[in-house]
């Protein structure tokens, strides 16, 4: 896989919910834009959603195989290209160092 991360942030569910990053990526050796994962606040779980095929086609993965991915898969590659790249450094830390930044 070939991972492009595009933006990363932070959330949380409701004031006292549990916080968890959010990363926008694409994998462009599938050819998958917009591609959506959460990630545990800990960096250990991750979900994969494709936000491109929920706006331009309704499929939230209602359909057996549309709207599927890997997220375990998904988090060692998007670890690696946090790690490769100085842009996503502090996030790095964060996720996958569990450093205070």
């Amino acid at each position: 896989m070939a991972i492009e991360i595009r933006e990363v942030a932070r959330h949380r569910n409701g004031v006292a919910g549990l916080p968890f990053y959010v990363v926008l990526f694409n994998d462009t050796d599938a050819g998958m834009f917009n591609q959506l994962a959460m990630i545990d606040e800990d960096g250990k779980d991750c979900r994969v959603i494709n936000a491109g095929l929920v706006v331009t086609g309704g499929h939230i993965g209602q359909q057996i195989g549309m709207n599927t991915w890997r997220g375990d898969c998904y988090l060692s590659d998007i670890h690696d290209a946090m790690a490769d790249d100085d842009q996503w450094d502090t996030w790095f830390r964060r996720i996958f160092k569990q450093e205070d930044i």
